[in-house]
């Protein structure tokens, strides 16, 4: 299975994805990891940034799989490599440098927006997006280690947090994967992705 299969396994078999959609308990979990990732990139942790930034696309994805039964444009960055190839080489040309305070305000002025039902959710996942690469990381790598991350959790779905729930028994924990996020740095340059593009359409 590729990535958004397996996310879309993983949310099914934690009835994720047969909920409604709900934006205020969107909206609120977002903030949350917003607020993680403030104080990752404050006390310079790397890792934790990467992950709440993942985590902000988790739950921005699963909201599309309550509200679409197809998804194509979030599908076609895991499957399509000359899709991917040349999304990672528009965001390292055209992407901006943000600093944490122009991604946080980003993310919240579209998770705040009212202009059309759900491009809120494909506009935020599309900022995360251009903030991984732009800080040098393969969406795909870092993707494939935040569902190494969720496959190792066990837990519920609680209606009241709006949210899955991990279980953090000593038992549960024990099994749970520790991402390391410096592996999925992007290793290559623009100029390399793009020979590899023409290379594809040869």
């Amino acid at each position: 299975m590729n990535i958004i299969q397996r996310l879309e396994a993983w949310a099914m078999s934690r009835h994720i994805s047969e909920q409604l959609p709900n934006k205020a308990d969107y909206v609120a979990n977002v903030v949350g990891e917003l607020g993680e990732y403030y104080e990752a990139v404050k006390n310079k942790d790397e890792n934790e940034t990467v992950d709440a930034i993942a985590d902000i696309i988790v739950f921005s994805i699963t909201e599309v799989f309550k509200a679409f039964k197809n998804y194509p444009v979030i599908s076609a960055v895991y499957e399509d490599d000359e899709y991917y190839a040349e999304l990672v080489a528009m965001y390292q040309k055209f992407g901006y440098e943000s600093n944490r305070s122009i991604f946080i305000f980003t993310v919240v002025k579209e998770i705040g927006s009212e202009s059309s039902k759900y491009q809120y959710l494909f506009n935020t996942i599309n900022t995360c997006y251009n903030k991984l690469v732009n800080d040098g990381y393969d969406i795909r790598l870092v993707m494939d280690e935040v569902l190494k991350v969720l496959e190792s959790r066990t837990g519920t779905w609680s209606d009241d947090a709006g949210k899955f729930l991990k279980d953090e028994s000593p038992e549960a924990k024990a099994l749970w994967y520790e991402p390391d996020y410096s592996k999925c740095k992007l290793p290559v340059t623009l100029e390399v992705i793009e020979d590899v593009t023409e290379k594809n359409r040869a």
